[in-house]
């Protein structure tokens, strides 16, 4: 009876601080002396934006972070998937995650068995609020005593994770040395800090480049008339650039501000926007080198033909497992088994895509069939060979170009053949009618010889000159009419025994 009543006074006294616990759902203010609990949100005045803990995917952490208010957004930017990120490097194991503001104005998250976790400014204020704006942007304040705003102490914005929202820079500011820049996650489910970031060019001048593992991997080119060389601008987004004695930064806004937006990079480099990719065929490999893209230079084992066949199967028979921190992405894991001239295989070794397994000729091994496995398996292949294929297109080309010619010549050689052929039947021709006239005209004389006007069985000739002399030399006063075969003239009477 006594525990039940110990039971009933605890229960009671749970739901009494529950009950004057300030609640922030649907506020876009915390206040100095509040705490917003793992569950509370603050969400921004248009309801576009919402702050909380979330754990990404699948992951069990809990995480502080930014996203959008909502399930109705394209999946690069939904609202399991922050935008941004307070403990990327220091996950929460469990829900007891707090954020407050303590008594000297700093953002602080605390948690059971852990760490408080300061990221806001190391100034002092007395009286500050941090307010979640409708750009985003989680910005932390000093107020007058009339409610005013002093200064601002802090804001998220200038502390990019891995997206680019409209007002957000990318650059450096000269005077005290911060850079704005975006780095990308390790997996999709793991916000810590991965290996690639996109920046603007130390130097100052005008270009972006992202860096892998500090080297740079990719460059936008030169900014001129409003585009860069190698990166092409889509959708309604109008980027500016700004550099002056204090500062260098890209940045850019939407034409329309309710339009949801942003770039992002995921754990392989590539940069996303709601239109599609806009960043992101480069490879370390160096078989998707597009424009902007930094050729890396490889061992001299590797012949630039190679590539990795991601396959959805697994291995029997453990590789060896990299004695590293489990922050390896599936890029960087590659880069191991590219650096490693006995690796034809590499895997990540945990479910959420981190850390790196590899596999090299000589080990005890066995591929299961493809489809049969629950992971993902990456084997190296062997590109087909370019040159190869050209020649075979080469000869492809002339076999067609030889087809053609052979063609064309017979047709010509034909043609010449028939010509030649009309030529001699021609000749030929003349020759019987030159020799049919010759016989004709000895047949004439011959029957002059013998008497004109004789009677033959079969045919009477005259002579041309006793036909011109009947007609008057073929007076047109004799001619009787024309046909077929030419004129018709009637002879003298004097003629008609002819």
């Amino acid at each position: 009876m006594g525990s039940k009543g110990n039971n009933f006074v605890l229960l009671s006294l749970s739901c009494y601080l529950s009950f004057i616990s300030p609640s922030h759902s649907d506020t876009d203010t915390l206040l100095q002396g509040q705490q917003l609990n793992d569950g509370d949100y603050l969400v921004s005045a248009s309801g576009t934006f919402r702050l909380g803990f979330v754990s990404p995917g699948s992951s069990r952490n809990r995480y502080l972070g930014i996203s959008y208010n909502g399930g109705n957004q394209s999946s690069y930017l939904n609202d399991q998937i922050p935008v941004w990120v307070a403990n990327r490097n220091a996950p929460i194991s469990d829900a007891s995650g707090v954020l407050h503001i303590d008594h000297s104005g700093k953002l602080i998250i605390s948690s059971n068995g852990a760490s408080p976790i300061v990221f806001s400014s190391i100034q002092t204020a007395s009286n500050a609020s941090a307010t979640l704006l409708d750009s985003g942007n989680f910005i932390l304040r000093e107020l007058n005593s009339d409610g005013s705003i002093k200064r601002v102490l802090w804001q998220s914005f200038d502390y990019p994770t891995n997206v680019l929202l409209p007002g957000m820079k990318l650059g450096i500011n000269f005077k005290t040395g911060h850079n704005w820049s975006l780095t990308s996650w390790v997996s999709d489910e793991v916000p810590a800090s991965g290996s690639f970031t996109l920046g603007g060019n130390p130097s100052g001048s005008r270009e972006l480049i992202i860096w892998w593992q500090g080297k740079v991997y990719w460059t936008s080119g030169l900014w001129r008339d409003g585009s860069f060389d190698f990166l092409r601008l889509q959708g309604n987004k109008i980027f500016s650039y700004i550099s002056n004695e204090n500062e260098t930064y890209f940045t850019y806004h939407m034409d329309k501000n309710h339009i949801v937006s942003g770039y992002r990079m995921d754990y392989s480099g590539i940069v996303t926007a709601k239109e599609g990719l806009i960043i992101g065929t480069c490879s370390i490999t160096g078989l998707r080198n597009a424009d902007g893209c930094v050729k890396e230079t490889l061992p001299e084992c590797r012949n630039g033909k190679e590539y990795f066949e991601e396959i959805t199967s697994y291995i029997e028979g453990n590789g060896l497992k990299l004695d590293e921190s489990d922050k390896l992405s599936v890029t960087d894991c590659e880069a191991k088994c590219v650096n490693n001239c006995s690796c034809f295989a590499f895997a990540s070794t945990n479910d959420n895509k981190t850390g790196c397994q590899i596999w090299s000729r000589g080990m005890d091994f066995k591929i299961i069939s493809a489809g049969s496995g629950n992971g993902l398996v990456y084997v190296l292949q062997t590109h087909k060979d370019a040159t190869k294929w050209k020649i075979r297109l080469i000869i492809a080309v002339a076999g067609v170009l030889f087809v053609l010619v052979l063609c064309s010549s017979c047709y010509l050689i034909r043609r010449k053949l028939r010509a030649r052929r009309s030529r001699r039947e021609q000749e030929i021709l003349i020759y019987e009618i030159r020799a049919s006239t010759t016989h004709s005209s000895k047949s004439r004389k011959t029957n002059k010889l013998k008497g004109e006007g004789k009677k033959s069985h079969e045919l009477r000739f005259f002579s041309f000159e006793s036909i011109a002399s009947a007609t008057d030399n073929f007076a047109t006063t004799n001619k009787l009419g024309e046909g077929g075969y030419g004129p018709v003239y009637k002879v003298h009477s004097k003629c008609s025994k002819i």
